[in-house]
């Protein structure tokens, strides 16, 4: 059977082959009848193509077909020859004849497209510079999806690159700001750009990133080149001077160097060139000194540009070779000095959570004066099967800031330090697996001198650290698993030296990790996780912390367009040595820092949802990301303002924060018409809460940035337009919610005639000082630019409208009503709380003056003459609440008022009103009095019938206790008399705030008041062997006219109190003195732990305890006893100190 399917088989195809029919003929030319070769033969059937060939060397061709047709016809098309048609001869063979013809062809000119490429994307930059370009940088700024920041800084797609490289060499180790700005526009062809770039090439294929990298090529005629580059100029002004720079560089590809030096005083900031602005390195990073001061630095809340007046210079040689087995041999030394002047002067208002907000006023003159020099030294080996790298640097700087405060007191901070550290990093390819090697040693000293006139703090610093990192890894199919472990010394030695008293401390930090890792990928999905085991040691404070920090990453090409990444993770962090390694130290003149011996510990839960879209030919790039995290940590920070002096202190706190983001970037071009369009938005949200003299104040804030860009830039003009919307939103604890709303715009037009560039630009700024009132500054500069073959010349005007002023508001969360005054009594500010109870628009008082209104507004006339009597001495009127009908009510008002002088001058410069709303207190207050001074009497009856019926127990008569029962009974005795005596504390305390205080006073010696407060501690003192000394003087001492029961108390009190809080075996001293000025001082002095002067004012207060202290107490003693003794015209004040113990001294008059 199979055979005769074979035979029939062969047969088919057999008459098919035999069904065919064949058209042969040749080609000639018509006049010379030689025969073409190449010529194109088609045959048309109904004038369509139905089969086409191409003639033979000798001008013959063959076309087979099922079947001919009547009007079947062939078609000859050859260069040089008019077209052919022609019917099919019935003959064996059709001949072609051509006519040849004469033919001019147009000059064609063929460009490439200016974007090709998916993943790795090449501009061509001959397309989009033109003759205004003087610089790389001016040219990568009209790119599509690329930005420029003001730092230099490459952005594409709205993302940072991470490796910049011209010609393929890292010549300036990232530092590639000073490459923009030298390299032609001229000179420049293509601009690559490469995304997930893996710069190792063992690792290419195996380890993903998400990283940028960008690659300059240049023209081959500035390849290899010497260019230089001059650029003086000359400043014509208040002062006059010249300056410049001179740029020499040459690139290839094997080999490349770079020389530059600049002085200036212009205002420009010669650091940008020397700023890190990309790593991709996979070196251990060392360690950094902690930062224990901050020297000053320059307030720019405009273009700094406009407010640095300088004197700076700066060198720098950079050098790169390529060597033969893909070596990379690379130097790097440069030298920035900058001299800084500014004068600034800036009033705060905090908001501490207190009866009034504090407010400080600084008048500063900075002299900032900044040198580094850096030496680094790198050795790359890039091979497919192995790669090595090794770096040694040296890093000499310092920082010295003279800041003339208030005229009045002078600060200088200086800071010099050394850094030195060395790495290596080695990784080896196996057949199926890789090994590598990683290891770092850095040392760093330092000095931090803060010099407050003529006194000195000092902190000198000594670090070493070392870490060393082993790590394997198998790729097999489609995973990939990789194993690292590590450790991590760090060595801290920190000095403080306060005049001659000297702190060392030495602290040493271990961290070992142990770091799996798995991925899955393929060409379009990778998935990899990676659990992060950390064991971390304090030798100071001693603590010992072992934690997880798992990690998932997920990302997908959704096409050659779209990519989608997803992340999230479980972090913990521990901070920084200034927290913990120094107990206590001096930040600035007025500020001091307190730690306590805790770890501060931070936990985050985070996550982030990114999406990239690009479609270059277009020139549409979009991205977007939503990210979250939690935030939980064991530390607060609090910050305390006390007679002008700032105190941060760090101490153990639960505490949470959560925080909510997202961002939005849009760009466009339009290459035809010149012009790039850009739009950035993000949106940030946090909640959480902060501390402020131990009490914890809730708070929301949102904000909320939008920044649109257009560049329009054909030959004969430019355009460009930047703006900045932000919006901030927060909301604390029992306030109104509070919106600021500012923007920054610029415009900038340029007109080109001929070789001639004039420009012009506007800067406008607006900034909200509170809500509801704004300032307005407008900034403008014109140039001019003369641009010949190698010469171009420029001219400026800068700050055409000579704005010599700015006025900024950072922060504005006082919610009460508030005016400010200068010392012309001329209203400054005054927000919308102030304005509704005043019932006042704002035009009608602002720039006003206070009296001239005064004079129609009571309220205000009433506030006008509380602010005379709180600063006349001579005033003998009290600061009692204001009642004031608001808001369809009654509210009771406080009323602050403060100086808006300069600190430690007695100059005034102006006033502030605040009106604490205190109706609320108010309320409450009334209703605890009355309930205070009701259960207080109710509870004495009882109280005096348990009294008495333990008396009847104890009575011998009704029978004899045994030991136990003697001891409940004492016990029952104890509590009795404590409960009894906060009782008659909380009467007098309501006797106090209500005004029903009487006083029974009578000529008492202070001599019988020290003894009644003695024999009422004596079994207490007893109880702890506590010796009383009394200091009281042999020659006769004045007589009081008191109210002796209360004074006494308070001496009862006192000494109460130094008992509880003394050692046992100590002593007290309690004795009396007289003045020369005829004053009574009683006083009681222990030598216990002492109390923080932080809280001081704070003990005085009700129902306040100092923090930490563990004898129980109800926290009124104190409070009431201030009460008594005001009460009688005198005063009760504290003197302490930690571990030195406390003196409480009664003044009273004789």
């Amino acid at each position: 059977m199979k055979k005769i399917i074979v035979l029939l088989t062969i047969l088919f195809v057999a008459c098919h082959a035999f069904a065919q029919e064949k058209i042969s003929g040749y080609v000639e030319d018509s006049l010379t009848h030689n025969r073409l070769a190449n010529v194109s033969v088609t045959l048309l059937r109904n004038g369509k193509p139905l089969k086409f060939t191409r003639t033979k060397e000798d001008g013959t061709f063959v076309l087979s077909i099922t079947e001919k047709q009547a009007n079947d016809k062939l078609q000859a098309t050859f260069m040089g020859y008019k077209k052919t048609k022609t019917s099919i001869s019935s003959r064996k063979e059709t001949v072609i004849s051509m006519a040849s013809t004469a033919f001019v062809l147009k000059e064609v000119q063929v460009k490439g497209s200016r974007i090709t490429g998916r993943d790795t994307i090449s501009f061509d930059l001959t397309r989009f510079a033109n003759e205004r370009d003087n610089s790389l940088k001016d040219v990568l700024k009209k790119l599509p999806g690329v930005d420029i920041e003001k730092n230099g800084r490459i952005n594409y797609n709205g993302k940072p690159i991470n490796r910049f490289t011209v010609e393929g060499l890292d010549l300036t180790g990232g530092k590639y700001n000073q490459l923009e700005e030298n390299i032609k526009a001229k000179d420049v062809k293509k601009a690559e750009v490469i995304e997930h770039d893996q710069p190792i090439k063992a690792l290419q294929n195996k380890t993903f990133t998400d990283n940028v990298a960008m690659n300059i090529a240049l023209k081959d005629s500035a390849r290899d080149k010497l260019m230089p580059t001059l650029k003086p100029y000359m400043l014509v002004g208040h002062p006059s001077h010249v300056g410049g720079s001179i740029n020499i560089m040459q690139i290839g590809k094997k080999k490349q160097m770079m020389y530059d030096a600049e002085y200036d005083r212009t205002g420009k900031n010669l650091g940008y060139a020397l700023n890190q602005l990309a790593s991709y390195s996979n070196r251990l990073a060392p360690a950094s000194l902690p930062s224990w001061i901050s020297a000053p630095s320059l307030d720019a809340p405009i273009d700094e540009e406009r407010l640095r007046f300088n004197t700076s210079q700066k060198y720098s040689i950079n050098h790169i070779k390529k060597n033969k087995d893909d070596a990379e041999t690379r130097i790097e030394a440069n030298y920035l000095r900058t001299v800084t002047r500014q004068e600034r002067e800036n009033m705060s208002i905090y908001d501490l959570g207190g009866e009034a907000p504090t407010v400080t006023t600084e008048h500063n003159h900075k002299t900032m004066i900044s040198d580094a020099f850096n030496l680094q030294w790198e050795n790359k080996v890039n091979k497919a099967e192995h790669y090595g790298n090794e770096s040694i640097s040296l890093s000499a700087a310092q920082s010295d800031g003279l800041s003339n405060i208030n005229d009045t007191l002078t600060q200088r901070v200086r800071i010099p330090k050394l850094d030195l550290s060395a790495s290596i990093y080695r990784l080896f390819v196996f057949k199926k697996s890789q090994l590598s090697w990683r290891s770092t040693a850095d040392y760093h000293h330092g000095v931090a001198d803060l010099y407050v006139n003529d006194e000195r703090n000092r902190i000198r610093t000594n670090l070493w650290h070392t870490a060393h990192a082993l790590q394997w890894m198998r790729n097999r199919f489609h995973w990939t698993q990789e194993y690292r472990m590590s450790i991590d010394l760090n060595n801290i030695y920190a000095k403080y030296q306060e005049r001659s008293d000297e702190i060392g401390k030495n602290s040493l930090n271990i961290t070992g990790k142990f770091t799996p890792y798995w991925q899955y990928k393929t060409e379009t999905f990778r998935m990899s996780f990676s659990p992060d085991f950390i064991w971390e040691r304090f030798t100071y404070p001693q603590k010992t912390l072992l934690t997880i920090s798992p990690y998932l990453y997920l990302y997908k090409k959704l096409d050659f367009r779209r990519e989608l990444t997803i992340y999230t993770g479980y972090s913990t962090g521990t901070g920084n040595a200034t927290n913990y390694a120094m107990k206590q130290y001096r930040q600035s003149y007025r500020s001091w820092y307190t730690s306590s011996d805790i770890i501060p510990i931070t936990r985050s839960l985070y996550g982030k949802l990114s999406y990239d879209y690009k479609r270059p030919i277009k020139e549409i790039f979009f991205s977007a990301s939503v990210n979250a995290s939690k935030n939980w940590m064991n530390t607060a920070s609090d910050l305390r303002i006390e007679d002008g002096k700032y105190y941060t202190s760090l101490y153990k706190q639960d505490s949470k924060s959560n925080n909510l983001g997202a961002s939005l970037y849009i760009s466009k071009g339009f290459y035809d018409l010149h012009l790039k369009t850009r739009l950035e938005g993000s949106y940030n949200y946090s909640k959480g809460e902060q501390y402020s003299s131990s009490k914890a104040i809730s708070y929301t804030a949102d904000n909320y940035t939008v920044k649109p860009s257009i560049d329009f830039s054909p030959s004969w003009c430019a355009f460009s337009y930047e703006g900045e919307f932000s919006f901030y939103n927060s909301k604390r604890q029992k306030m109104a919610k509070s919106s600021l709303f500012n923007w920054r715009q610029s415009v900038s037009a340029t007109a080109t005639i001929s070789h001639v560039d004039l420009s012009f630009s506007l800067v406008h700024y607006r900034n909200e000082l509170q809500e509801g009132s704004h300032l307005n500054t407008l900034l403008g500069d014109a140039s001019a630019v003369w641009r010949m073959k190698k010469l171009r010349l420029s001219a400026e005007l800068r700050n055409l409208f000579n704005k010599k002023n700015y006025m900024e508001t950072i922060i504005n969360s006082v919610k009460e009503p508030i005016i400010g005054l200068d010392n012309a009594m001329t209203i400054l500010f005054i927000n919308d709380e102030a304005l509704s109870i005043l019932n006042l628009q704002r035009e009608e008082v602002l720039l006003k003056p206070a009296q001239e209104i005064a004079l129609r507004n009571d309220l205000l006339r009433r506030l006008l003459r509380g602010l005379q009597d709180a600063f006349d001495e001579k005033s003998t009127s009290k600061n009692e609440p204001l009642k004031i009908y608001a808001d369809n009510k009654e509210s009771y008002f406080q009323m602050r008022c403060m100086k808006t002088g300069r600190e430690g001058s007695s100059q005034k410069e102006g006033y502030v009103i605040l009106l604490k709303n205190i109706t609320e207190f108010k309320e409450l207050d009334s209703a605890k009095t009355t309930f205070i001074s009701t259960i207080s009497h109710e509870l004495k009856t009882p109280i005096s019938a348990i009294l008495m019926s333990l008396q009847l127990l104890e009575d011998c008569r009704v029978g004899s206790l045994n030991e136990e029962q003697k001891e409940l009974a004492q016990s029952i005795q104890d509590n009795s008399d404590r409960l009894l005596s906060i009782t008659s504390e909380l009467l007098n305390m309501t006797q106090v705030e209500s005004g029903k205080l009487q006083l029974k006073p009578r000529i008492t010696k202070p001599i019988e008041l020290i003894e009644y407060a003695i024999k009422a501690n004596r079994i207490q003192a007893e109880k702890f062997n506590i010796q009383i000394e009394v200091q009281y003087p042999e020659e006769k001492m004045g007589k009081l006219f008191v109210d002796s029961e209360k004074i006494a108390w308070v001496l009862t009190n006192l000494l109460s109190n130094a008992i509880r809080y003394s050692a046992e075996n100590g002593r007290i001293i309690l004795g009396a003195r007289q003045t020369k000025d005829n004053w009574i001082e009683m006083f009681v002095r222990d030598f216990g732990k002492g109390i923080d002067p932080r809280y001081h004012q704070s003990i005085f207060e009700h129902y306040f305890r100092v923090p930490g202290t563990k004898v129980q107490g109800s926290g009124l003693g104190l409070s009431i006893s201030k009460d008594f003794v005001e009460a009688h015209g005198g005063t009760l004040t504290i003197d302490s100190e930690l571990g030195k113990g406390s003196c409480f001294t009664l003044r009273l008059k004789a």
